[in-house]
């Protein structure tokens, strides 16, 4: 039975009693008929299937068919359900008693009921040819015709009714109705509010009021829909507005009270589970917000908002292949959808899937050119992608949108910077760091900017900021500082700053080298080594690490140890030529010949024009008295670095050793020309002058060289300048 035809009940009611309290058409009052009248009125006010179908069997045990027992049938059939039966009925009876106006009305509703308006609209015309003032039928009649959209004729037939009976709230309301629908909105409000004075427990019309006030004065319409509740508790419809209204104004603790009552009643109430899936969005119940939104789903497969929305609180929860699997439904099924291709954009940049995503946010961007956050979201993309003329260009659209959008000042900062425009993104770090002041990316961005443009004052001041609102820094700013400290202090309190960085981050091997180097520069060994010892201990495959070690380690007199590393650095990198030569050169050291002659002819092999090794090979055959094989290694060293004053010295040394004196004598003016301050070279230059008989010019070279605190050359002058 169709809600809208409730009011027709009244009416049929009524005609019973008066026909069920009298026989035959009012001759007299009969008690049995008064009786069947009590449970027929009994049967209209229960809703107990099995209590209506006693009542139907025992009204029809006191009316015969021959009286109204026809239309007694078609009513129990129509409140049932069963409209075949109830339309079978009625025509008996209209066949029967062609005049009797109800039995038309009734039959007008069970048209209606099986959707056959034109049918209803029949039979409550024939009614009013008949009855003119018969409101009900008027009533009835206006809401077939909405149902053929004929929303005039179903006003006039309200006007009509109202006409007749001016104080029926049924018809106030339903052409209130009618002129909602045709947009006519103070003119339904007004029937509203008429509707309700005349049945002040109207509940529908409370609701419709509010529906009419939900926009322009929403403090009314919750007023109007709590009313109706306070009618009708269960009105699940005025139970969604308020919980809609109430979440409008913020008051989600209430609105939440109002859709869980909504869910007691219809677990899948689509609207309410939407409703509470926005209540807990915005209380951060994320997954709890995304199991509602799935039961929605599960009814409407093919509703793009709703695989939004979920694909929304995916992202949220960083479920971000299911966001992308989400939003890419939504473009299957609205490939118009903006807002789908930015999200899936931003779904893949967090993937680092930087094409991808600069395919889907181009998109966002094409379909519609306002939207600021695809240009946003595409401006750190290409930041990812190192497109920074791009990211500028995309910043600079955000901003004429004239989009309150604080962030595309900081990415825009970073584009500059990265193309080394220092004074514009240190505008662009001043603009975005008035709304976020304690932003430590544009903080630490602008210090460095600074650094780079040597504004220390600047820096300063931004170092001391970032320590203020950050006591433990991030690892950059012990390097910004220990920069500024090395320009405005020096490079010891430099050094403090660089020690606290690898602190932080130990596997830094530029700055462990810088530190590392501070401390050989000024033979602090010890202090170097906890530097490599710990980078090692964490990063075991850099080559250099060992190598650098195995210096150290060597400075210290750790010769073994310092083996071991050798062997592991070269073990790790076979090319590298300088850890040869080093390794070579211990092992010259701790007498094992063979094995550096080995690594110096290795790293021959590596970089044959390599000075330095065809020196350290002349030097390990000299040790080896291989005199001849030290000249041709010490000669090639020679024509490949000729200012290499060593190279000049030892081969001299190998021609004196051959008695090639005055050859001997050349190689060592040689090299006091390049170095004349060294005074092993003037011992030797002194000895070998002595072997030519040249005395006094061999004391004197001795004579130079003891005087500089060269031990031998003053044993050297015992024996052959003293006599």
């Amino acid at each position: 039975m169709p809600k809208d035809m409730r009011s027709s009940l009244y009416l049929i009611y009524f005609f019973v009693f008066f026909l069920l309290s009298r026989n035959s058409w009012g001759q007299g009052v009969n008690k049995e008929y008064k009786k069947a009248w009590e449970l027929f009125k009994a049967s209209f006010e229960t809703e107990n299937d099995s209590l209506i179908q006693a009542y139907r069997e025992q009204v029809l045990a006191i009316v015969p068919d021959s009286d109204i027992g026809g239309f007694c049938k078609s009513w129990f059939a129509y409140r049932a359900g069963d409209l075949r039966t109830a339309l079978e009925e009625i025509n008996k009876t209209i066949t029967q008693y062609p005049k009797f106006s109800s039995a038309f009305l009734l039959r007008g509703n069970i048209y209606f009921a099986q959707k056959e308006f034109r049918e209803a609209i029949k039979d409550y015309t024939k009614i009013i040819s008949t009855e003119k003032n018969y409101a009900l039928a008027y009533l009835n009649r206006s809401i077939a015709k909405k149902e053929i959209n004929d929303l005039k004729g179903a006003v006039q037939d309200c006007d009509s009714a109202l006409q007749y009976a001016p104080q029926y709230a049924a018809a106030w309301f339903q052409r209130g109705i009618y002129k909602q629908l045709l947009s006519d909105k103070l003119g339904a409000n007004s029937d509203y509010s008429q509707a309700i004075i005349y049945n002040p427990k109207l509940a529908d019309a409370y609701y419709n009021r509010a529906l009419l006030l939900k926009e322009n004065d929403p403090s009314k319409a919750l007023a109007d829909v709590t009313r109706a509740l306070e009618i009708n508790p269960d009105h699940i419809e005025a139970l969604f507005l308020r919980a809609q209204l109430r979440y409008q104004q913020g008051d989600w603790v209430q609105s939440k009270k109002d859709v869980d009552k909504i869910l007691m009643f219809s677990k899948e109430h689509t609207n309410a589970l939407l409703l509470s899936a926005l209540i807990k969005q915005n209380n951060k119940e994320y997954s709890a917000a995304l199991k509602d939104i799935d039961i929605v789903l599960q009814k409407n497969e093919q509703n793009s908002e709703l695989y939004y929305f979920r694909a929304s609180l995916n992202a949220i929860l960083g479920n971000n292949q299911a966001a992308i699997s989400d939003f890419t439904k939504v473009i299957s099924l609205d490939p118009q959808f903006a807002l789908a291709y930015l999200g899936l954009g931003i779904a893949h940049y967090l993937q680092n899937e930087y094409s991808l995503a600069l395919q889907h946010l181009n998109k966002a961007a094409e379909l519609n050119p306002a939207l600021a956050t695809a240009y946003l979201n595409r401006a750190k993309v290409k930041l990812a992608l190192n497109d920074f003329a791009g990211a500028i260009q995309d910043c600079n659209r955000v901003i004429e949108l004239k989009i309150i959008q604080p962030d595309i000042y900081y990415i825009r900062a970073i584009a500059k910077s990265k193309l080394k425009d220092c004074t514009g993104a240190i505008l662009d770090y001043n603009q975005f760091l008035q709304s976020n002041p304690n932003h430590l990316g544009a903080l630490s961005g602008r210090a460095n900017c600074r650094l780079i443009t040597k504004d220390w004052g600047g820096l300063k001041s931004d170092l001391e900021k970032i320590k203020e609102i950050y006591p433990n820094p991030e690892p950059a700013y012990y390097l910004m500082s220990s920069k500024l400290k090395e320009e405005t202090v020096g490079k010891e309190a430099a050094l403090q700053d660089l020690v606290q960085y690898l602190g932080l981050n130990p596997q830094d091997w530029e700055i462990v080298q810088r530190v590392v180097q501070y401390y050989v520069e000024k033979q602090q060994w010890a202090q170097a080594l906890p530097f490599l010892d710990r980078f090692i201990q964490n990063i075991t495959k850099e080559p250099k690490a060992y190598l650098y070690r195995a210096i150290v380690k060597q400075k210290m007199g750790n010769l073994q140890e310092a083996l071991e590393d050798y062997n592991r650095s070269i073990e790790l990198f076979p090319q590298d030529n300088a850890a040869l030569q080093n390794r070579a050169a211990l092992r010259l050291q701790l007498g094992d010949t063979k094995g550096a002659l080995l690594d110096y002819q290795a790293a021959i092999n590596l970089e044959p024009r390599s000075a330095s090794a065809h020196y350290g090979s002349g030097t390990v055959k000299l040790a080896m008295k291989e005199y001849a094989g030290a000249i041709l290694d010490f000669t090639k060293a020679i024509e490949l670095e000729p200012t290499m004053a060593w190279s000049f010295n030892n081969r001299g040394v190998a021609k004196q050793k051959l008695k090639q004196y005055k050859e001997a004598l050349q190689d060592f003016e040689q090299a006091l020309k390049i170095n004349p301050q060294d005074w092993e070279t003037y011992y030797n230059r002194g000895i070998t002058k002595l072997n030519l008989g040249d005395v006094a010019g061999g004391c004197a070279d001795l004579n130079v060289a003891s005087t500089n605190g060269y031990i031998a050359a003053e044993s050297a002058m015992k024996n052959y300048c003293n006599k």
